[in-house]
Parts: structure tokens; C-alpha cells; sequence
């Protein structure tokens, strides 16, 4: 079966999550790797969804559940981040008029006991110094109170509100693979800025009047391996699923994520990171990767890598394991959708030495082979190559984002 690719200007803004930055709940953390809230929306009057399942198998900041719950669907998310789990858990739960005058309760003890604050819970990541210099302190402070908290649901709240401010309070910018430092950032007061944030979540608490519907989860999960309870509970009876994977370019998000992980309590020693790595989709090289075997998909591609010179032998190995990991997720939703049903994936190409790895084409392939009816590739942008790799491209640069929509 043919797979269609075409332009589509309409995704362009769309696959962006700047659009998220002034909607109510969406704007509580800034993920640079997530999609506006309308993608959703649009894809759910597009394909005419009335009923089913809505899921997402990365679900990142929890924008596909989100809009879910607004628009009455009952939902599943799936994420293998703690940080970005309890994220999406936060800006999903319900909140009760007495949860909000718990939350003001908490704010205002917080605010007059962290000076009297002798003893501080200490964080074992050497780098935090550098990041936050004088604002550290009352970062600490101010954690250590949040974790004394005996509500779990309201701790979490305030969890989340600290974790949300740490890029405008530190030195330290998510770039790339991980944490660069600017030299000429303008950092803001922690307290203050902690302070703003309470408050702006409070009002969209309030002014957010939807509901969960019985029978919606978020699961804290490897996606590659969800528990079959889980499963068969939406066998057959998921309309849509969308989801953006991590691209297959090396990129590791526990890096990326390193201040959320360690300040929110989610990691307390390298043992437990070095485990939500392995646990991760193969899309970087800080696991291990010994077990996979050529993919079939790829191997033209591979053999061309092979006679080229990579930055790490791992890269191929990479790869291999990045299409064997995807593939189970197709499997996972080809299972799961109802016959008619749709699989969106919000995904890059990557390049490496010159050479493009056709990210959108190969899971299209893969897609078809498991059994869905139709592909099409909506190309909704060009993506920036790095500066090595567009000499190599000597102006022929095809690297891309599209929006791969399957039907069962």
C-alpha cells in the first residue's frame, strides 16, 4: 500500500506548544517537546471522535488528556518520567473547594515558617549551586517544608508549583540534551516567583469547570511494556490516540530533566536515574543497548551509516532499538483502537553524518505492516539541523516534523 506524504501548513503552529502558553492548566510548565492543545482539538472535529478512549502513550505534560477531560472523553496516559507524571497528575485532578482552601492554608504557613527553617533536606546533585546561587537557599527552604506536607494531593500540588519555576529562577536554560548557561540570563526571585505561580494555578483551578469522567488513568509506566490490566481495559475501545515519542536523536530527557528529577524528590541517587533511563524508549545512548538486532526497516539506512563516521559506534545500535521499541507501541495501539479508530504520531526526522533517517516514512511502514487500513505523512514543518550536520547537507536539507495519522 502506498503512503501518502504531503505539505500541510495547518499543523505547522499546531505541533508547537507555544500556542499553550496563555490557556488555563496547559501554561503551568513550559515543555519545549509538547504540542498545543488546538492539534488536539482539531484532530478530535476532523476525525468526527464521539465516543472511546482518548490516549496518549508519551504523555509527556499530560495536553492530549487535558483536552480529553474538557471535551468529556474518558482518557489514558502513559509516562515512563516521574517528574512529567506527577506533572500531568497535578493539572488532571479534580480540586474541591476545600483542596483550594487547603492549598491557601499551606501558602500562607509555607511563606511565614521558611526563615525558621534550621534543618534543610539536602539534594545530592553537585551542580545546583551553580544553577540557583542565591536563590538556593529558599529553594531548599521551601522544599523542605512542601515534603512535610501530610496531603499527599496537596503536596503534590505545591511540588509541581516549585518545579515549575526553576528554569526562570536559575541560571541554567534546556537546550538540546540538557542544561546550558547563558551568559547574560536574568534570573527572578525564587519567593516571588513561587509566590505568582500558587496564585496563577489557584485561578485556573477555579476557573476550570470540567470533570473526569469514571474509568480515565494516568499511569507512571514504561510505554514499551504497560501492564495488560491496563490494556485490556481499553482493548477495542479507544477511538483516537495521539502521541509525540521522543525522536530518535540521541537526546536523553532524564538529562534535560535533571533539576525537576532531583529537586522533586523523584531521584535521590544515580542508581534510580541510571533505571528510568534504561526503562525509556532507545532513543539515546545513556542505556543499554546490546540486545537489539538489525531492524529489518532500516538496514539500507544502516549500511549506509556504517561507511560513514559517527560520533558514537552506539548510534547504530541506537536506532535499531528505537524501531523495535516503536514498533510495540503500533502494536500496543493497532490492539487498542476500535476498528475505524485513529493513531496520530507527532514526529521528527533525524540526520546523522550527512545521512537523514526518515523517521515518519520507516513508522509509516512499520504501521502498515501490523495491519492499519491507511497512512499519510503531513509534513508540518522543516526542522533546524545542527550546524555539522547542514554543511553535510550542502543545502539539501529534507529534515522535518509531520504528523503521521493511521487508521485502523
Amino acid at each position: 500500500m502506498n503512503i501518502k506524504i504531503k505539505k500541510n501548513n495547518n499543523y505547522s503552529k499546531l505541533v508547537n506548544f507555544k500556542i499553550n502558553k496563555d490557556e488555563i492548566i496547559h501554561r503551568w510548565f513550559n515543555i519545549k517537546e509538547g504540542y498545543s492543545k488546538e492539534l488536539i482539538l482539531n484532530l478530535i472535529n476532523e476525525f468526527n471522535i464521539q465516543k472511546g478512549y482518548i490516549v496518549d502513550f508519551f504523555n509527556g505534560s499530560g495536553t492530549t488528556c487535558l483536552v480529553a477531560k474538557e471535551k468529556g472523553y474518558k482518557y489514558f496516559g502513559f509516562e515512563i518520567n516521574p517528574f512529567l507524571y506527577l506533572l500531568s497528575r497535578v493539572k488532571l485532578a479534580d480540586y474541591s473547594e476545600r483542596d483550594i482552601k487547603e492549598i491557601k492554608k499551606n501558602k500562607e504557613n509555607i511563606f511565614k515558617k521558611y526563615k525558621r527553617i534550621k534543618i534543610i533536606d539536602s539534594v545530592n546533585l553537585s551542580i545546583l549551586e551553580k544553577v540557583f546561587k542565591g536563590n538556593l537557599e529558599n529553594i531548599l527552604k521551601i522544599r523542605t517544608l512542601i515534603f512535610k506536607i501530610d496531603d499527599k494531593k496537596i503536596r503534590d500540588f505545591f511540588i509541581i508549583a516549585m518545579l515549575s519555576v526553576i528554569d526562570d529562577v536559575g541560571f541554567a536554560k534546556k537546550d538540546g540534551n540538557g542544561l546550558k548557561y547563558p551568559k547574560n540570563k536574568i534570573i527572578s526571585n525564587f519567593l516571588t516567583t513561587f509566590s505568582k505561580k500558587i496564585d496563577l494555578m489557584l485561578l485556573d483551578i477555579k476557573n476550570f469547570k470540567y470533570k473526569n469522567k469514571k474509568g480515565f488513568g494516568i499511569i507512571n509506566c514504561d510505554s514499551r511494556d504497560i501492564p495488560k490490566k491496563y490494556i485490556d481495559k481499553i482493548k477495542k475501545k479507544t477511538s483516537l490516540i495521539v502521541f509525540s515519542p521522543p525522536y530518535a536523536n540521541c537526546f536523553d530527557y532524564t538529562e534535560v530533566y535533571k533539576l525537576e528529577l532531583w529537586l522533586g524528590g523523584f531521584v535521590k541517587k544515580y542508581e534510580e536515574l541510571k533505571n528510568i533511563r534504561n526503562n525509556s524508549l532507545s532513543s539515546h545512548l545513556n542505556k543499554n543497548l546490546d540486545s537489539y538486532k538489525s531492524y529489518s526497516f532500516i538496514k539500507k539506512d544502516l549500511k549506509i551509516l556504517q561507511n560513514k563516521k559517527l560520533w558514537s559506534k552506539k548510534i547504530i545500535q541506537m536506532l535499531n532499538g528505537y524501531f523495535y521499541d516503536m514498533e510495540r507501541i503500533l502494536n500496543y495501539s493497532y490492539n487498542i483502537l476500535t476498528t475505524g479508530g485513529y493513531c496520530i504520531i507527532v514526529v521528527g526526522n533525524s540526520a546523522y553524518s550527512g545521512h537523514i533517517i526518515k523517521t515518519d516514512v520507516i513508522l509509516s511502514k512499520i504501521a502498515t505492516n501490523i495491519g492499519f487500513s491507511s497512512s499519510e505523512i503531513n509534513i508540518a514543518r522543516k526542522l533546524r539541523a545542527s550546524s555539522q550536520q547542514a554543511k553535510l547537507f550542502k543545502g539539501n536539507n529534507a529534515l522535518r516534523e509531520s504528523v503521521i495519522i493511521l487508521k485502523k
